[in-house]
């Protein structure tokens, strides 16, 4: 699938947003559904990455960095402690 790209007011080109994130204000970059993860942007340079399952974003300096974090898998709090899913974001 190829996306689409749009220069933004900083003069980078950026990926456009899919649609809306599991966190309110957010829009959704790149989704990952096996890790139950999605990388989220705000204000086109404010990225994290958020948790499907708990509605949990943690913050990236970077969004080249959210592989190593979706990776290491300790990233959310309610995943680490083994917390059910929230009610309304099962799928």
């Amino acid at each position: 699938m190829e996306r689409t790209t749009h220069v933004s007011s900083d003069g980078r080109r950026r990926v456009d947003a899919i649609g809306p994130s599991v966190i309110p204000g957010w829009e959704l970059v790149y989704d990952h559904p096996e890790d139950h993860a999605q990388v989220i942007r705000r204000e086109e340079s404010t990225y994290a990455l958020a948790c499907t399952l708990h509605r949990h974003a943690k913050a990236l300096s970077t969004q080249n960095e959210e592989r190593s974090w979706r990776e290491s898998a300790g990233w959310c709090p309610g995943c680490v402690a083994g917390l059910p899913p929230v009610a309304d974001e099962m799928p």
